[in-house]
């Protein structure tokens, strides 16, 4: 039997923002611990990724003890891992609508300010908050933030094939 090795583990904490590497992770139903439980959104709840806004790829994050550490264009706020929350807010991730917790004004603001729009920052509070239909068994699964599916793999020769086609 043929064994594998996991070179690289990236958590993005802040679902679009630039992502953490790290030594080992914890593995959740709904994905590894700290990915894309934060996400930036729209008023009306849609959320926004570097497809559609670019100015996220500058948006770093680390997570310092206790807080989810952001910094963007030399600003950082700390953000606390266990934040309480505000307010619910329906919010839009492809085609789930569920609900997740607003965790503060004071957040959205540096948000805003810092990225030219008008933004809330969100927690998926409820892990279980949002299912995901599958095409194959278990045809259901939680999902965090994430666009599919609670864990994504890539492998050594996809990568080895792709930069050969590439020329790279």
């Amino acid at each position: 039997m043929k064994h594998t090795t996991v070179k690289h583990i990236t958590v993005y904490p802040i679902k679009g923002a630039q992502g953490i590497s790290l030594d080992r992770a914890r593995v959740l139903t709904e994905g590894l611990e700290y990915d894309r439980r934060w996400m930036l959104v729209e008023e009306d709840g849609t959320f926004i990724s570097q497809r559609n806004f670019p100015q996220l790829t500058q948006l770093q994050v680390r997570i310092e003890e206790n807080n989810l550490h952001a910094e963007i264009n030399g600003e950082s706020i700390e953000i606390p891992l266990l934040s309480s929350i505000e307010s619910m807010q329906t919010v839009h991730v492809w085609k789930s609508t569920f609900q997740a917790g607003h965790i503060s004004k004071e957040f959205d603001a540096f948000f805003s300010d810092h990225l030219g729009k008008s933004l809330r920052l969100i927690n998926l509070h409820d892990e279980k908050a949002r299912v995901k239909g599958l095409d194959i068994p278990p045809h259901k699964t939680t999902v965090s933030f994430a666009d599919g599916y609670p864990i994504l793999l890539l492998g050594q020769n996809s990568l080895d094939h792709l930069s050969e086609r590439l020329g790279v």
